[in-house]
């Protein structure tokens, strides 16, 4: 009799053993495919081109803004906002060569389309933020295209936002020990030499 509660006892505990690892397997997701159709995140993914900035005015509906137009060289210059008004005056801005991001996704800001970005490096000790455009070489000319030392692709023709391509490379674009703009200790140039700062070293870029 012993023998025989002992033996219905041991088929009950391995038979809810068992049910509970075959509730718990049937309870665990597949597993996800991967997307085969996504693009790997590469800098040159970005249509990173050298603009000339012809006009700077305080956006109409803020003062924390400006409102720039910048030549790319496409013939017609872009409208670009940017929350420069905090840190530098229009001067500072007004005819100076600069790097864009040209294919983000145009975006209004307070009534005004954007149609780009201004990369800068910036830094903030002390509560205090300082900010400093990224400059190109000398011999820049608007249009010139910027890319990684020694490698090439071609942009997308325009970001798509729910891929956070741009949010995935800024986290490692920064400045380095020499000033030089660099993406994963890739340096940034031009066909006409690197991108640097002059004040703000070691400092990120966005």
């Amino acid at each position: 009799m012993l023998s025989f509660l002992t033996n219905v006892l041991l088929f009950c505990f391995i038979t809810k053993a068992q049910c509970a690892n075959f509730t718990s397997t049937k309870a665990k997701p597949p597993p996800l495919k991967p997307n085969v159709n996504q693009k790997e995140v590469e800098l040159h993914r970005l249509d990173l081109r050298i603009g000339n900035v012809t006009h700077v005015y305080l956006h109409p509906n803020s003062s924390h803004l400006y409102c720039e137009t910048v030549d790319v060289g496409e013939g017609k210059d872009r409208v670009i906002v940017s929350g420069l008004a905090n840190y530098m005056q229009p001067w500072q801005l007004l005819n100076t060569r600069v790097v864009v991001v040209c294919n983000l996704k145009p975006a209004k800001f307070r009534g005004v389309l954007s149609q780009g970005m201004i990369l800068c490096a910036s830094e903030t000790y002390n509560n205090v933020t300082r900010v400093e455009v990224i400059h190109p070489p000398e011999d820049s000319k608007a249009g010139n295209r910027v890319f990684i030392h020694n490698r090439t692709g071609m942009p997308d023709p325009m970001l798509n936002p729910k891929e956070r391509v741009w949010p995935q490379i800024q986290v490692d674009l920064k400045t380095n020990d020499e000033g030089h703009v660099v993406w994963k200790n890739q340096r940034l140039e031009t066909i006409h030499g690197p991108l640097k700062v002059y004040l703000l070293k070691n400092a990120p870029v966005y």
